[in-house]
């Protein structure tokens, strides 16, 4: 039995004349129903300039002197938000105070600063959490200590307590304000040299001791208790400094965790400890906000900070700083975006920020969208509308018509009618719809021809339709 021969369908013309009615349709739509485009084009516009959602590609972070933690830190957070196209210029200062100097001022947008620090809301500076510990370490290399009054146990001694602008003096200076020493120096203060020269003092004995604000793995802090020589002191009244001082913390290390051979430390020990926060320009965008925190909690998970917290960071441990209300979401709903995971960080982040605005736009603007592919059958439903209302009103004007002139004023109307008919756009799916117009003429012209036979007239020869 032979195969039927089945013609090859040739849907190419049939494509294009669809693709040129949906753009003839939606140029129509745009020309007859502008004031709406102009309506969402402006809300849209409106919209990205008050959420702003493309953060910018650099930014600037003041991360304190050369090998301190917030040093160390701020070199992870330039390796992480380079794997998400954002680049960090990292900027030196003399310590937290000038970091938080330099923010305010405006010459960076995020800086490393610590706990303690005082922050009006007027200075346009918000916290986005504390992201580790920063120990007060007390190096010496005197015997052990073992007393009970660590103020007295420093008296005549020479002591580093960190260049004026520093993390490490402002903890010192509250230290001694709060057992009484404010401006009575008990020791023989050296804060002339920085940080890292501090460190060579107390090798060469040039030092009897050292404060230093940082975190376990500052290249200055392990440069001491790494050293044989240098003994961290234990503070016998830590509990009771972390209860006079609201942003100071207690923090221990355990026997043996710097060393198992030989053991060091050789017993625990026991110190205060601030947090090193992060603080932004409170107009720092939104997604850079929230890349911050999600590599905080990242740099945090990776096992970075040797001190641990129940909760871990980040989180909002000072309760003198003024709060990112970014950051305030951020914790709220346990981590970064819902969507940071499918989509770009920045489109998360504005997702999560305008949703409510996204889903009003979407509500207006999907049953505009689901009109357009039908709008060509809109327009000629319109038209063919129009025309069953002429040719029932010519119509009317047939029945009322009893003589020659009247008859003949219909002339110019039909052919004014048959002529629209015959040049319409009739776009493909209203097929239908145009024979009923073309039927409904034809009616018309017939019964006007019957009328213009009984009266001698001559008939209209034209026919309706180009199809």
């Amino acid at each position: 039995m032979d195969k039927p021969d089945v013609p090859n369908p040739r849907i190419e013309g049939y494509i294009w004349r669809h693709a040129q009615d949906e753009i003839r349709a939606l140029l129509l739509f745009v020309r007859h129903q502008w004031y709406i485009i102009f309506v969402l084009v402006l809300a849209i516009g409106l919209m990205v300039h008050q959420l702003k959602p493309f953060p910018p590609a650099t930014i600037r972070m003041a991360t304190g002197q050369p090998d301190s933690t917030q040093d160390v830190l701020g070199k992870k957070y330039q390796e992480r938000f380079a794997s998400a196209g954002v680049s960090i210029d990292l900027v030196s200062s003399k310590g937290t105070a000038d970091s938080l100097a330099l923010l305010k001022a405006g010459k960076v947008d995020v800086a490393l600063s610590q706990g303690g620090l005082e922050i009006d809301k007027a200075s346009g500076v918000v916290s986005l959490g504390s992201v580790g510990y920063q120990p007060l370490w007390l190096f010496h290399t005197d015997a052990d200590f073992t007393g009970d009054d660590l103020f007295e146990y420093l008296r005549g001694k020479r002591v580093y307590v960190g260049v004026i602008g520093s993390g490490t003096r402002v903890v010192v200076d509250a230290l001694f304000k709060e057992a009484g020493y404010a401006g009575q120096p008990i020791f023989k203060e050296e804060s002339s040299m920085l940080a890292k020269d501090s460190v060579d003092a107390l090798l060469s004995g040039k030092l009897d001791a050292v404060f230093m604000v940082a975190g376990y793995d500052s290249g200055l802090a392990q440069a001491l208790f790494t050293n044989p020589s240098v003994k961290i002191l234990s503070f016998p009244i830590a509990d009771a400094l972390a209860r006079r001082i609201s942003y100071i913390e207690t923090v221990s290390i355990p026997r043996g965790a710097i060393s198992l051979s030989p053991v060091r430390p050789k017993s625990d020990i026991k110190m205060v400890a601030t947090t090193t926060t992060l603080l932004a320009r409170a107009d720092l965008h939104h997604a850079i906000q929230n890349l911050f925190l999600a590599a905080s909690e990242d740099i945090y998970n990776s096992g970075l900070f040797f001190f641990d917290r129940p909760g871990g960071f980040p989180a909002f441990t000072d309760k003198t700083t003024p709060r990112s209300e970014v950051a305030e979401k951020y914790y709220l709903r346990g981590g970064a975006p819902f969507f940071n995971e499918y989509v770009p960080y920045w489109l998360a982040s504005f997702i999560d920020l305008a949703w409510f605005s996204l889903l009003t736009l979407f509500l207006v603007i999907y049953p505009i969208f689901r009109m357009l592919p039908a709008y060509r059958k809109y327009i000629f439903d319109v038209f063919a509308t129009q025309l069953y209302f002429e040719i029932y009103h010519i119509d009317q004007d047939l029945y009322r018509a009893h003589s020659a002139d009247a008859l003949a004023a219909l002339r110019p109307k039909i052919a004014a009618i048959s002529h629209k008919v015959q040049t319409v756009w009739t776009p493909m799916g209203t097929k239908e719809s145009y024979n009923f117009v073309v039927a409904a003429l034809a009616r018309l012209i017939r019964r006007v021809n019957e009328r213009f036979v009984k009266m001698g007239l001559e008939k209209i020869e034209s026919t309706p339709g180009h199809h």
